[in-house]
């Protein structure tokens, strides 16, 4: 929003032309201060005001009265007015000290507005205690003149970044229109000068159309960057007969239009254009300490910063030039070089060599004065150097000089070195191993490696070839015979166009140790940190060599000093998750002494596979896990203990781990065995984790002694219960399935007289009667008897039984037995018998029965004697001995 006044002051414009009559007319007066201490106190004499129009600063100066009794506490007050109405812009006390009385004195500003948009002027006087001067005359700088066309001014200007500028338009427009990329707010400071303000936050470094005045064509360019920072200036001498200083460079200006960059001067001399780090001048060096200043500039300020020293202690020299070797042998050479400056050779130089050599630099010292050749020892035969030469003085030592252009040779050829040989025993087979000779230790291509082995007793030898290009692994051969009780040597010989290298040897023990206890190594950051006891037999030092436990042994090896027992196992064929075997040999003068053995990975790797074969057997509550481990070959780390998880009704997951490593077996006692089945889990622990673990299900066997308990209590219930019921029920029972049976009634008519043999015959033809076979034997008091007896044939008789008056009397008899063994009777009974008859059974005697009153048979007394027991269906027990049944069955 533009901001007017409502009228115009034309009194302003004829006071205006008052003053600058009054300041001409005071200008080309001359003051003179009175010596009385009462009279009005003297101004500022000599008053010279400059404007700096492209830096808006106005430069003023004058001379200070020297009156009596005002040497202490004078203070000269500067006002800067401004626009035509002579607004005071600006105010500022000067306080003049007491040796400064009678001087010259100085004083700046920068105004905030350029001087072409409205009239600055600049008036002084002085003050001492309560006293004041008269205002010098103004110093006026009138400003653009008002044209037809808008102005805006300052044209091309630069401001820092992070300030603000303020911009102008001197135009007869009462309402001009103002913008700087958006901002529109202008204010009016005078008839024709309107201004607008602006913060630069970043920087501007080319120029478009920032800002205009009614129009684009009406504009100005802002250019906005940083003041130059430079610092650290050094100066040195690098030829003895020039001053070279260098410095810092600060952070960049952001200043790229011409003529706005910064330049520099050192000691009020310009530097060469384009100077960015360094500027020189020619100076004469030896004058000791001097100083030099260093000027930076822009046109957004100046920076000052100084440098004493003295030049013949910074030297720092330039390049050596034509750096030749000659006279080059197989193991040293001759290095020359030139100089250009002349005043070099009467220094005392340092000069460094630095002798690069397949990748590897060194770095070596020479000193002289005005050195200009060395000789290079130590040099490895047919290899290829490349050196380069710089120097710098031995006395007050500043910094190296420039290094000279690369400069190669080739030195000449010479024997192999010897080889660095030991052995390696795979399957009871001796494999001699070599390292490698590399190209310094070669000393040219290897045509052929000469192994020869001599047996200690009788000192045969033999002798191989082997040719590099001929094998897959070409420093490994294997000797054609099997490890024995006998010792060897053997030695291996380079040999190369210049001859063959002093032969290296390695003793074959007589034995080898086998069943050693290995122990656990582990790895840290890709290699192994051993450390054993020492042995009063490694009088050679020792010897650590390792290789791969179960693959293809490419076996590596480092030799430790005597009196040192720890090594550091580095390779880069050292892998992870491989386990390695490491042993460690006591180096003697006979056949070396493994001392210990290990194994480890230097970096262990959770194993991919998994238990195999498992195997689970359920007894009662208990299930018996038991597994194959995994083969130590594909093992990537040590395992410590193998883990069975399973999880219980309440979902707490439960672990049972083995005590170790060689355990492969486990006992889960499982508390819910209504449970139909679970899952298992088994795991291999490891230092870096658990693997992925196998899964298994077991299926729970119903308890067999439990259900045969249940089904015993279930019988034993079910039979007393039984008991119960029959007991209860037993005289119903007894009449069911077990009735009384009567005795049988018999008449004295029944029986009848048998023919021939003195007896009664029963004739009941309807009863049908089984025959009863009785095989009398009599058991003699003596062989002889018995032989007799059981040769002896009784007369078998036959009675039948038939139908007579009696028949009706007794047929509601039952004389069914159905069927009868054959019965053995013992001989003591069988004496009574004289006869038998298969119906009627056994004759008891020749006198018949009688028959009692009652119908009964009465036998006589003597036969009855053997009768115990009588039974209906049976007959007449004949003796308390029961009867024996034949193996015939009779």
């Amino acid at each position: 929003m533009v901001s007017y006044p409502t009228k115009r002051n034309n009194a302003a414009v004829t006071m205006l032309s008052w003053l600058l009559w009054s300041s001409l007319f005071t200008v080309s007066s001359q003051v003179t201060c009175p010596d009385d201490i009462a009279a009005p106190l003297c101004g500022p004499e000599n008053v010279n005001v400059s404007f700096d129009v492209k830096s808006w600063t106005i430069f003023t100066t004058w001379d200070s009265a020297a009156s009596s009794g005002t040497n202490e506490g004078l203070i000269y007050d500067v006002e800067v007015l401004y626009t035509d109405d002579l607004k005071k812009l600006h105010s500022e006390a000067i306080e003049v000290r007491s040796d400064q009385t009678g001087t010259q004195q100085r004083w700046s500003w920068r105004s905030p507005l350029p001087f072409e948009c409205t009239t600055h002027a600049v008036r002084l006087r002085s003050r001492h205690l309560n006293k004041t001067s008269q205002w010098s005359p103004l110093q006026i700088n009138p400003g653009k003149t008002v044209s037809s066309e808008p102005a805006m001014v300052p044209q091309d200007t630069f401001v820092k970044v992070g300030h603000n500028l303020t911009l102008c338009c001197v135009t007869t427009e009462e309402e001009p229109v103002m913008n700087f990329n958006g901002t529109r707010v202008v204010t009016r400071i005078g008839n024709h000068s309107y201004t607008i303000t602006v913060h630069i936050q970043e920087p501007l470094p080319r120029c478009t159309i920032s800002a205009f005045c009614k129009m684009r064509k009406h504009g100005t360019c802002v250019y906005a960057g940083y003041p130059p920072d430079d610092s650290h200036l050094k100066c040195e001498t690098r030829d003895l007969e020039r001053v070279e200083c260098h410095w810092k460079i600060g952070r960049d200006t952001q200043l790229i239009k011409p003529g706005s960059t910064t330049y520099y001067k050192l000691n009020g001399c310009s530097c060469p254009d384009k100077t960015t780090s360094n500027c020189h001048q020619t100076v004469d060096v030896g004058q000791g300490e001097m100083t030099w200043t260093l000027e930076a500039q822009n046109p957004l300020g100046i920076v000052k910063i100084k440098e004493t020293a003295d030049l013949m202690r910074r030297v720092r020299m330039l390049a050596p030039v034509s750096v030749v070797a000659s006279e080059v042998n197989a193991r040293d050479a001759r290095l020359d070089w030139q100089w250009k400056p002349q005043k070099y050779k009467t220094l005392n130089m340092l000069c460094q060599v630095q002798l690069e050599q397949s990748g590897h630099l060194e770095k070596r010292n020479y000193s002289g004065h005005g050195l200009g050749s060395v000789v290079l020892t130590g040099l490895t035969p047919a290899d290829t150097y490349t050196v380069k030469v710089c120097c710098g003085t031995v006395k007050h030592f500043w910094k190296w000089g420039d290094n000279s252009v690369n400069s190669t040779f080739q030195t000449k050829g010479d024997i192999p070195d010897p080889l660095d040989v030991w052995m390696h025993t795979e399957k009871k087979q001796t494999v001699i191993a070599w390292n490698t000779l590399l190209a310094n230790q070669s000393h040219g291509q290897i045509l052929e490696y000469e192994v020869i082995w001599v047996k200690s007793v009788d000192q045969s030898r033999e002798r191989r070839t082997v040719h590099p290009s001929s094998k897959s692994r070409p420093n490994y051969y294997t000797l054609p015979f099997v490890a024995s009780e006998e010792e060897y040597v053997v030695t291996v010989t380079a040999r190369n166009l210049n001859g063959s290298s002093t032969p290296s040897s390695v003793t074959l023990p007589s034995r080898f140790p086998d069943g050693m206890v290995t122990t656990k190594v582990f790895g840290r950051d890709g290699g192994f940190d051993l450390t054993w006891n020492a042995s009063l037999s490694a009088s050679s030092g020792y010897l650590v060599d390792w290789c791969p436990s179960f693959s293809t042994c490419s076996v590596e090896w480092v030799k430790v000093p005597s009196g040192v027992t720890r090594a550091r196992i580095q390779s880069a064929n050292l892998n992870g998750c491989v386990r390695y075997t490491i042993s460690i040999y006591a180096c003697t003068s006979q056949a070396q002494e493994l001392l210990d053995r290990r194994e480890g990975y230097v970096k262990e790797c959770i194993p991919k596979d998994t238990v195999a074969r498992l195997n689970t057997i359920q007894s009662d509550s208990h299930v018996r896990v038991s597994w194959n481990d995994i083969p130590p070959e594909q093992q990537t780390a040590f395992i410590h203990r193998y883990i069975v998880t399973y999880s219980d009704d309440t979902g707490t997951t439960i672990n049972i781990s083995t005590a170790d490593a060689t355990e492969n077996s486990l006992t889960v006692s499982l508390k819910d065995l209504h449970r139909k089945s679970y899952k298992f889990t088994l795991k291999a622990l490891t230092s870096v984790g658990t693997t992925n673990g196998k899964m298994f299900n077991v299926i729970l066997k119903t308890d067999q002694t439990i259900w045969v308990m249940l089904l015993f209590l279930g019988g034993l219930l079910l039979f007393s219960l039984a008991t119960i019921i029959c007991y209860r029920n037993r005289r119903w029972l007894k009449r069911e399935f077990y009735p009384d049976i009567p005795q049988p009634a018999l008449k004295t008519d029944w029986l009848t007289t048998l023919k021939g043999y003195g007896g009664q015959v029963l004739h009941d033809e309807p009863c049908q009667c089984s025959q009863l076979d009785i095989i009398p034997v009599k058991v003699s008091r003596n062989q002889k008897e018995e032989k007799a007896i059981r040769s002896r044939q009784l007369p078998r008789t036959t009675a039948k039984v038939s139908s007579s008056s009696s028949e009706s009397q007794y047929r509601g008899l039952d004389f069914a037995n159905q069927s009868y063994n054959s019965f053995v009777f013992p001989a003591a009974e069988m004496e009574l018998v004289e006869d038998y008859h298969p119906h009627t059974g056994p004759l008891l005697s020749p006198s018949p029965p009688e028959v009692s009153a009652r119908g009964h048979l009465v036998f006589p007394a003597a036969e009855m004697e053997l009768v115990e027991d009588y039974h209906p269906h049976t007959g007449p027990l004949l003796s308390p001995s029961p009867p024996e049944v034949s193996a015939g069955g009779d």
